[in-house]
């Protein structure tokens, strides 16, 4: 289960990083709630993944603000991920 949970972690990449990537409207919504999930488990290696993906999604999301496009995604579950990811720090 572990591999499986890391091979779909993997495929939430920010687009930036390459080809295999989902879509944002996807990823990111995927990408929160495991993030929440995860904030149980903060030392543990997939959690650690899993943190790492969602803050490089950041860069993604301030180069398309920057840009002046749109993106569709649920802003709030982005946030509570975040939000997850602070509180640990």
């Amino acid at each position: 289960m572990n591999k499986s949970l890391l091979s779909f972690v993997q495929s939430l990449n920010a687009p930036a990083v390459g080809p295999g990537s989902l879509r944002p409207d996807i990823a990111l919504p995927a990408l929160s709630i495991l993030c929440v999930a995860f904030s149980i488990y903060p030392e543990s290696d997939l959690s650690v993944r899993i943190f790492q993906q969602m803050l490089a999604w950041l860069s993604w999301i301030a180069e398309q603000a920057k840009q002046g496009n749109s993106i569709t995604v649920d802003i709030s579950t982005y946030l509570e991920g975040i939000h997850s990811v602070l509180l640990l720090k």
